[in-house]
């Protein structure tokens, strides 16, 4: 089972968006694990979800924090059907 982590700020910038498809391509993980600070659109991230081809996932988004110079982040899970 192969698990994929990726901290991507800026899911929706082509460059990285190629480079994520490449990544699934190369390594076929089972469980892709994406955390970004910038993009809150869900719609974007199941769309992204299904083009990569994973059929469960899950997204969290996270609420604003004030103070500590902490950025909040959205963060997606998803599975693929080989995840057991």
């Amino acid at each position: 089972m192969n698990i994929v982590s990726w901290n991507v700020r800026g899911t929706k910038d082509p460059k990285k968006f190629r480079g994520l498809f490449s990544i699934v391509q190369q390594k076929n993980p089972s469980i892709l694990f994406l955390i970004e600070s910038k993009c809150r659109d869900r719609d974007f991230f199941e769309s992204l979800r299904q083009a990569l081809g994973f059929r469960h996932g899950f997204m969290q988004e996270c609420s604003e924090i004030g103070g500590g110079g902490v950025t909040p982040q959205n963060w997606c899970r998803w599975f693929s059907e080989r995840a057991k």
